[in-house]
């Protein structure tokens, strides 16, 4: 897992150290996003943005195929984004890929799925399967699962809400959070 390294762009008790204490986090709104940083710091170096080294803080894991952490390290380093990915995205290689083969369509999906992310997609499948072991682990030991039901609102341009749908986690978010979790 890698977290962008904002304390070489930030100084301790510096002005915007002080202010992001007092925010204490993002705000994430219906339609927009308040930063804990200013939106320069927070969209541009301070963020992973794919095809840039970004400084960042790492914790490398070594997991065995049981899903037990048998070490790890926590570094300062720099990463280079291959490609910044959006859940839909990594949830489509996920669900098609996965799935058996079936319907021309869905081999055709595959086709371009693996035209379009090459090597990812085995990268994808990959962390899935890790994400799998590490969830059921979690599972067995009797871990609370917070998966309640969540909320996608619309607006409309004048910032009223015009449609409440449910929002379903998907895997590519289940994937991260045990990624997280570990």
């Amino acid at each position: 897992m890698h977290i962008a390294d904002v304390t070489n762009y930030v100084q301790e008790n510096s002005a915007l150290d002080r202010e992001a204490l007092k925010r204490g986090t993002s705000v994430y709104l219906v339609d927009r996003v308040i930063p804990m940083l200013p939106k320069r710091l927070s969209n541009g170096i301070c963020s992973l943005n794919a095809g840039v080294d970004r400084l960042s803080l790492s914790c490398i894991m070594e997991i065995d195929e049981a899903g037990n952490i048998i070490g790890h390290r926590l570094a300062e380093t720099v990463i280079r984004v291959t490609r910044r990915m959006s859940y839909t995205e990594v949830n489509r290689i996920l669900t098609v890929m996965r799935s058996e083969a079936g319907t021309p369509e869905t081999e055709a999906d595959k086709i371009e799925i693996e035209q379009e992310y090459g090597e990812l997609v085995e990268q994808f499948l990959l962390m899935k399967e890790l994400s799998d072991i590490l969830r059921d682990k979690r599972r067995q030991r009797g871990a609370v699962d917070f998966d309640f039901p969540e909320s996608k609102i619309t607006l409309a341009p004048n910032g009223r809400p015009i449609e409440i749908k449910p929002y379903e986690r998907n895997e590519a978010t289940k994937l991260i959070e045990d990624f997280m979790l570990a």
